[in-house]
């Protein structure tokens, strides 16, 4: 009889991850024209580029809590239509009016809504996190990344021009321009430090998930992207005048501009990464 009973568990379960994965199909194919944006997007701005990573990450984390499946109390629920019948609707508007970011919007409520239709609610709150943790996959919209970029970008040059003075090398700011002897150098919005802001709240928020302790060591270590993805950038601009002033501009044009990008951020990772160490080390 315990056997008899296994087999049909087993089936239901596998009737339940085929139902799944053929909503999953339709909603692909349903969300295909905002998906296809989505993916451009990564393609072609570099403060998106990140968003390539987002889905590999969700479905790694749901895979690694695995566990979790056989202790979750399954079956589909109408509660995903409070959900889902929203999503789809904002759908239909974000497609007339060709308004990506309330696709996206809609995108989330209905993956949220087919979860709960097909899992139920219980398989939706044990995988909550991977399922919030998409939200980084989209874009932040042009009006808010622009209006943030420039005081951000003028922040990071009077920093910058700050530090130069410091240290010897005699710099005039005018603007997002900063001016030497031996060098001109206009910080343009790729160095703003917003591209490694968001890129540094996804690793924030991703390694907050295994920091183990209250909810507000949580947040201080998402929200440690700000300043250091200030302070990274600020370190690269720096870094390019001292060299420039001492090599020529040319010593920090072409490959070695960008790999100094590289080091930035490589920097920035490691202090994350600290950081979110000596949290695990406060037992408070």
């Amino acid at each position: 009889m315990s056997a008899d009973i296994a087999s049909d568990i087993r089936i239901w379960h596998t009737s339940q991850a085929i139902k799944g994965l053929i909503l999953l199909c339709g909603l692909v194919l349903l969300y295909w024209p905002a998906l296809w944006k989505l993916g451009h997007a990564w393609n072609i701005k570099p403060q998106s580029s990140h968003g390539y990573l987002v889905i590999p990450l969700s479905l790694w984390l749901c895979w690694r809590n695995r566990s979790r499946w056989d202790g979750i109390q399954k079956g589909g629920s109408y509660l995903g239509f409070f959900l889902l019948v929203p999503g789809l609707l904002l759908y239909t508007g974000a497609l007339l009016a060709a308004a990506d970011t309330l696709a996206n919007i809609s995108l989330m409520l209905s993956l949220g809504g087919l979860i709960i239709c097909a899992f139920g609610a219980g398989v939706f709150r044990a995988y909550l996190f991977p399922y919030v943790f998409l939200i980084f996959m989209f874009p932040i919209p042009d009006a808010v990344y622009v209006s943030v970029t420039h005081p951000l970008k003028l922040l990071v040059s009077s920093v910058s021009s700050e530090l130069l003075q410091a240290i010897g090398i005699p710099t005039y700011l005018e603007g997002n321009i900063l001016r030497s002897a031996n060098f001109s150098m206009k910080v343009v919005e790729a160095c703003s430090g917003m591209r490694s802001v968001v890129a540094y709240l996804m690793l924030g928020t991703l390694l907050s998930y295994f920091l183990a302790g209250k909810i507000w060591k949580k947040g201080l270590l998402v929200f440690s992207a700000v300043p250091i993805a200030f302070f990274s950038n600020v370190l690269r601009i720096t870094g390019t005048g001292v060299v420039s002033d001492w090599f020529g501009k040319r010593a920090t044009e072409g490959l070695l501009h960008e790999f100094s990008g590289l080091i930035a951020f490589g920097v920035g990772f490691f202090v994350m990464y600290g950081f979110y160490c000596l949290l695990c080390l406060w037992k408070r």
